[in-house]
Formats: structure tokens, C-alpha cells, sequence
């Protein structure tokens, strides 16, 4: 008989420990530093796939609390994770709340003349941040575009600051392009069919060296050499949308807005 208990005995020691072995407890840093205004499921933590994570406020017991709250500067917080049933042992996390940068200053609209990028704008933003600027796409979300995007007449762009991972709010600038002194070199210069499904045809008095096509994030899709006066760009690989075309001659440049049906 007492074989036998001593045999159930060991085989529950070997159970519980086998549960615990298959429920690990979470991994994360003691310490984390967050932008103020974040919640409580952006707190890092390494955790099984598929788990239920929970969250806890440590205080002098511990409160469950739902991963859409914002988290307490100082606060301590506790993460355990449920993986078949099981529910494992907490990680503890300290947490240290930084202000976000202030809201980019500049002025809007802004002109701009044809073939000015987006880091022509005028802005202030303070020393040591890192800029990033951004257009809204048909679903009003914010897209990130590089600086050397050529901007677009009635385009309103957004611009943010941010130090660490923590980002201002958006600061928007419209644009309108100034009607200029047209540059001779491309009186007579002539893209169609505008918009276009697969190719378009591109004449010039002048003789064209080279023309790029950039989507509105700034990024160059096509860059074809031409050196002639006439010469045609095969689009039919972009995706629908809006695109600037910049023609280029010897004696300057100038940027068409094509759209590909």
C-alpha cells in the first residue's frame, strides 16, 4: 500500500510539473519605456502563439485589467499567458512613460514650384527629432512617403517629429504649385493618352534624355532612358492610381501628373 501511494504521489509531482513545463511564463524586460497615452497590450513581452495573454495592475493585490487601457506612468504591471488551459506564472513589468514630441510647425498652403520635393516645405521642428512625412490614402489612412517625393498641386501632406519610438501628432500642408514663366525647352511638349491603361507617348521639341515615373510615396517605379524627341512609357505593370512623370532635356525638367487607369 504504501508502494502505491508513493507511486501516486510521484506521479502527480511529474503531472504538475509536466503542466508547467507546457505553460511557460511569459519573457519581458522589468523595465519599459512607452510614449504617454499608450495601453496596456503594447506592453513586449515573448509569449507561446496562439496564447490568451492577461494582464494585471500590481498593487496590493493583483486587478485584472484589459489590454485596451492606458498604461500608468510608475505602474506595475503583471503578464501571465493561458495556453490550453493552463495559465502560467506572471512577468513583471515596471513602466516609464515619455512625452511625445509637440505637433510640427509650417505653414499652409505652401507653393511650390514644378519639380520641388516634399523636403523643400517649410517646417520648424526641434533639434534632434527625426522627421517623417506622409499622405492619406483612400481608406484616411497615414502612408509614409520618402522626402524626395516631387509634390502634387492640391496634395495636402502630413509631417510628424518623434524622438525614440515615441511620434508627434500629424501636422498637415497643402500645396499649390506656382504658375510660372513656362521654360521653352517644353512648350510643345505633349504626354496622352492621360490617364492610360498600358502605354504612354511622350513628344518634345527638344530632345528627351530620360524620363522616371514616381508613385506619390516618392518611390521611382520607372527610370528609361530615352534620347530622342518622341518616345513611349510602358505603364501597364503599375497599379491604378495617380503618378508623377518627370520628362527631362538637357535644358531642365518638368513633372506631368499621369494616371494609370
Amino acid at each position: 500500500m504504501k508502494f502505491k501511494l508513493q507511486t501516486l504521489t510521484v506521479g502527480c509531482i511529474l503531472a504538475v510539473t509536466s503542466a508547467f513545463a507546457q505553460c511557460p511564463t511569459p519573457q519581458a524586460d522589468e523595465i519599459q519605456t512607452l510614449c504617454t497615452g499608450a495601453k496596456v497590450n503594447e506592453l513586449v513581452a515573448v509569449t507561446e502563439a496562439g496564447a490568451t495573454i492577461n494582464y494585471f495592475f500590481v498593487g496590493f493585490i493583483l486587478q485584472p485589467v484589459e489590454g485596451t487601457a492606458e498604461l500608468i506612468d510608475g505602474g506595475r504591471y503583471a503578464i501571465s499567458q493561458t495556453v490550453n488551459g493552463c495559465t502560467s506564472g506572471s512577468a513583471n513589468v515596471v513602466v516609464n512613460l515619455t512625452e511625445a514630441p509637440a505637433e510640427p510647425g509650417g505653414a499652409s498652403p505652401q507653393q511650390f514650384e514644378a519639380g520641388d520635393a516634399v523636403s523643400s516645405l517649410e517646417i520648424s521642428v526641434a533639434d534632434g527629432t527625426n522627421v517623417q512625412w506622409y499622405i492619406r490614402n483612400d481608406a484616411f489612412l497615414y502612408i509614409p512617403i520618402e522626402r524626395s517625393a516631387l509634390l502634387v498641386d492640391g496634395t495636402t501632406y502630413y509631417v510628424t517629429q518623434s524622438t525614440g519610438n515615441c511620434e508627434s501628432a500629424y501636422h498637415p500642408i497643402t500645396v499649390n504649385q506656382v504658375l510660372g514663366t513656362t521654360n521653352p525647352s517644353f512648350k510643345k511638349l505633349s504626354v496622352y493618352p492621360n490617364p492610360a491603361g498600358s502605354v504612354i507617348t511622350v513628344s518634345n521639341t527638344d530632345v528627351i534624355s530620360h524620363i522616371t515615373v514616381s508613385n506619390l510615396l516618392g518611390q521611382r517605379v520607372i527610370n528609361q532612358l530615352a534620347n530622342a524627341s518622341a518616345t513611349q512609357v510602358n505603364i501597364a505593370a503599375l497599379s491604378a492610381g495617380t503618378y508623377i512623370l518627370q520628362v527631362n532635356t538637357a535644358k531642365g525638367s518638368k513633372t506631368v501628373k499621369v494616371i494609370k487607369q
